[in-house]
């Protein structure tokens, strides 16, 4: 596969993309909603330890969300450089192994996922610090990280953009030159 084959195959995989980041913004927003319409807790007279703590964990989440995924794109690249560089010494300097465009499509959902899933493990826990301690603000928290979760939504022009962005990268790899 290459990248002018993607369109039909991108389609399908835009869309399983985006089922799974709308599932996991949507657990988020309707267990917010049932927290805040039907429960309405209370705010706790003292110090909110629970929703101190859901801040300070959401604090490493981001960054791991943020510098993971592009740790596993760049191991993903070299290894599949080394691998192009280890076909080029046996046949055609300009093939691409015809599974480069189909790996790259595999690891764009792996790094959404990679991002989105630890915000939405960090939104049900300033959730729950809601739902224990009642502070306002851990619900805006919540919404942050919603917002981030959704920031991820993926189209197919997105992925095709991404795609043709890793592609660029790997060709510069192969040449020996930094990106």
């Amino acid at each position: 596969m290459n990248l002018s084959e993607l369109p039909s195959e991108l389609s399908a995989i835009a869309r399983t993309a985006q089922i799974i980041v709308a599932a996991l913004a949507m657990g988020v927003i309707f267990f917010g909603l049932i927290v805040v319409l039907a429960i309405q807790p209370t705010a706790i007279e003292g110090m909110p330890v629970l929703s101190i703590a859901a801040v300070a964990a959401a604090l490493p989440t981001l960054g791991m969300a943020a510098i993971l995924p592009s740790l596993i794109v760049n191991a993903m690249l070299k290894r599949m450089a080394d691998d192009q560089q280890a076909a080029h010494n046996r046949t055609d300097a300009n093939a691409l192994p015809a599974s480069a465009a189909e790996s790259l499509l595999r690891c764009y959902i792996t790094k959404t996922i990679l991002i989105a899933a630890p915000l939405e493990g960090a939104a049900f826990f300033q959730l729950i610090a809601y739902l224990v301690e009642g502070q306002w603000w851990s619900l805006l928290v919540a919404l942050m990280l919603v917002v981030g979760i959704l920031l991820q939504f993926p189209t197919a022009t997105r992925i095709q953009h991404w795609i043709e962005n890793q592609l660029q990268k790997l060709k510069h790899m192969r040449e020996g030159s930094t990106f």
